[in-house]
């Protein structure tokens, strides 16, 4: 989209390396650091991508896709993820996978980041080649039970919360009262008739939850074919049900990464860290790990659930993926898994980056451009960012800066006298010097405090536009929702962030509104 499109956004960007952004982990990754090519198999770059396809063999696409299509019981599905899915059934198509725990409304504004980088991911590998289908799919993280994690989201300076009782998987849960009121609440805070009319159609009440979230993306990406894939299923957790028996009989994860993490540690910040046992059961609306040989075998399949060590190697397996797209903490502990993965013979999957995205309206722009700071200054704590404005923009700090060198020339000529003077004399004169200099900067110090105390109307600016990247000392990409913009913009917002996003970018999108 260009700019006689009316583009919604004007944007800026700026590296992970000079914001500092990153984990030392994640920034080594992205950067193709020597130290980590032990931990992956395929480069992390589009032609990764086709190199992992071409290496990714995989079985049982018919039944793969039967299930899928009765995940959809009851909802329609639309030309793009109809033909996505049915392209399923070919050995030349392959999935990019982003996944994602069932926050309420789509919780912080990465989640949508993410399926939007994995739409564009997609589009990208299937304009760049044409030897294999390439399509987008979201597995639901419906067996997390963090209910703290999901049951809150900010929309418009409002904080909505689903009050309830239940317990265990959260996708299991079932649509309450006290959700139905909470989307009814928010509705009132809406205005896009599109957005309004989506959040009726995807909940019902005694609905089972994660058939709810389901229906919420699918209506608002099914036009880009997004698969959205449950493993909270029978079918996919037979196929790994004997690897979760090894799991308990082995502990083959605890064994098998054990020198991985040693390696790992000794340079990086360790993500996740596998237990002796790393499955839980579900039964019994509850989510508790399995201790045991006799627990696991007391346990239906249905209700086995991987935790985070074994969810990975569970979704390669049962899925043609070939590229994951995450966040910096999801990629984080999938690059301490690739051992588990050899020993399985299951391959590991190119790992890409989610893009970052921050936004903010026009007047700040302009403040930004006022005070001559980067985006790169943000990222300040708010008293240097008034320092730095001041120094600028302070005609105090103008005067210092042309008092300097006037000092040096009279000092060079007093040098220059004591020099013919008296050799001896000329230490004496630099220690004088640099006490004046000391004396001068303490002065304009004490002139920027004083500017300071009289800026109060800068002071709180500063703090009002810091507050707008990181409300409540949060990323905003953590805090707010994708409705802020959705329902000003409509579908228009989705469609100018895939125009701008790129895979396996490295850099920190600011868009202005």
């Amino acid at each position: 989209m260009n700019k006689s499109e009316a583009a919604i956004f004007s944007c800026d960007n700026t590296s992970y390396k000079e914001l500092n952004f990153l984990s030392e982990l994640i920034g080594a990754y992205v950067n193709n650091s020597e130290t980590l090519k032990e931990f992956y198999q395929f480069e992390p770059s589009i032609n990764g991508i086709i190199e992992s396809a071409t290496h990714k063999k995989f079985e049982g696409r018919e039944a793969l896709v039967v299930e899928i299509q009765k995940q959809y019981a009851g909802i329609e599905l639309g030309t793009a993820v109809t033909e996505n899915i049915s392209l399923l059934k070919s050995d030349t198509s392959f999935v990019c996978v982003a996944a994602h725990q069932l926050n309420i409304f789509l919780g912080p504004l990465y989640y949508v980041h993410k399926i939007l980088d994995l739409l564009k991911t997609v589009t990208v590998l299937n304009e760049y080649q044409s030897d294999f289908n390439f399509v987008p799919v979201f597995v639901l993280g419906s067996e997390d039970h963090d209910q703290e994690e999901i049951n809150n989201t900010t929309i418009k300076h409002k904080e909505y919360q689903w009050q309830t009782n239940q317990k265990g998987a959260i996708g299991r849960y079932i649509i309450d009262e006290n959700f139905i009121k909470l989307r009814d609440a928010l509705i009132q805070n809406l205005s896009n008739t599109t957005l309004i009319e989506v959040l009726k159609n995807s909940y019902t009440l005694g609905e089972q939850y994660s058939v709810g979230h389901r229906k919420f993306l699918h209506l608002l990406f099914q036009k880009h074919g997004l698969i959205i894939v449950d493993l909270d299923a029978a079918f996919f957790k037979v196929q790994c049900h004997s690897i979760f028996k090894d799991e308990v009989v082995y502990h083959r994860a605890h064994a098998i990464l054990k020198d991985t993490l040693v390696v790992l540690n000794s340079e990086f910040k360790i993500q996740a860290k596998p237990r002796d046992i790393n499955l839980f059961s579900l039964a019994n609306h509850d989510r508790k790990y399995i201790q045991n040989v006799d627990e696991f075998e007391n346990t239906a399949i249905s209700d086995l659930s991987p935790n985070v060590i074994m969810r990975p190697l569970m979704q390669q397996k049962v899925l043609p993926a070939v590229c994951f797209i995450g966040g910096a903490g999801e990629l984080g502990y999938w690059l301490e898994l690739k051992k588990l993965f050899d020993f399985y013979q299951i391959q590991f999957p190119v790992l890409s980056l989610r893009n970052h995205i921050l936004y903010a309206d026009s007047k700040t722009k302009n403040k930004l451009d006022q005070w001559e700071i980067s985006c790169k200054d943000l990222w300040l704590q708010e008293n240097e960012i008034v320092q730095k404005i001041l120094k600028k923009n302070s005609p105090y700090t103008t005067l210092f800066k042309e008092i300097i060198p006037d000092v040096n020339t009279i000092f060079k000529k007093i040098e220059t006298s004591a020099d013919l003077l008296d050799k001896t004399l000329i230490s004496a004169v630099g220690a004088e010097k640099a006490k004046f200099q000391n004396a001068l900067e303490h002065l304009e110090k004490k002139f920027l405090k004083a500017e300071k105390r009289k800026n109060d109307e800068l002071v709180n600016a500063v703090s009002h536009l810091k507050n707008n990247f990181f409300p409540e000392g949060i990323l905003m990409e953590r805090k707010n929702n994708f409705m802020d913009y959705y329902d000003r913009y409509g579908d228009a917002y989705l469609d100018e962030l895939l125009n701008l996003i790129g895979p396996f970018s490295k850099d920190v999108l600011f868009l202005y509104h």
